[in-house]
């Protein structure tokens, strides 16, 4: 999926160097696609994403609240999938883009997924976590 995106923003912007793009770049006001869309379009796109789709279910046909899907629960399933499958946290962290192993530490990342529910009294309907909506994650701190 990702690389389908870069190409079709290396087609959209054929002479710009491919090291200079956006994988998300803003659809006005940027002729060399420098510019990443804002967090609010991408919220915004992802919404409406999520809105057009059937109803999702997990494994147990338990339908999946369509308010837990942002786009922030992908960076923790991301995580959580490394972590489970016994990624270092050292190497987790670098893939997360942690500059402090203790972030990386602090998210329970490297618990297996059932007992990080478990230990927190989390059921399947716990609510999702999410970041400050204007601010990058793990970087202003």
């Amino acid at each position: 999926m990702i690389t389908a995106q870069q190409g079709r923003v290396r087609a959209r912007y054929p002479g710009a160097p491919a090291g200079t793009l956006k994988l998300l770049p803003a659809p006005r006001a940027n002729p060399h696609g420098r510019k990443a869309i804002t967090i609010s379009m991408l919220e915004d796109r992802h919404r409406d994403w999520v809105t057009s789709l059937g109803p999702l279910r997990t494994r147990d046909s338990t339908e999946i609240a369509r308010g837990r899907l942002i786009p922030y629960a992908y960076r923790h399933t991301y995580a959580q999938r490394h972590a489970d499958a016994g990624v270092p946290v050292d190497v987790l962290a670098e893939l997360l883009d942690h500059r402090n192993l203790n972030v990386t530490r602090a998210r329970d990342a490297r618990l297996p997924d059932p007992a990080r529910r478990l230990r927190r009294g989390h059921g399947q309907d716990a609510p999702p976590v999410r970041a400050h909506p204007r601010r990058a994650p793990d970087r202003a701190r």
